[in-house]
């Protein structure tokens, strides 16, 4: 067990289905054989 030293980042599920849609039509756009790697957060601390 930790500390409870933990940070979470809350992220609403609007938010989530976004990032998916936009990262499936950037991939589909590009239409390139390459690895991108895709992070969703609130940007709060």
């Amino acid at each position: 067990m930790t500390k409870g030293e933990q940070l979470l980042d809350l992220v609403y599920i609007d938010d989530v289905v976004e990032g998916i849609i936009k990262a499936y039509e950037h991939i589909i756009k590009e239409d390139v054989a390459k690895h991108y790697k895709y992070a969703l957060s609130s940007n709060k601390k």
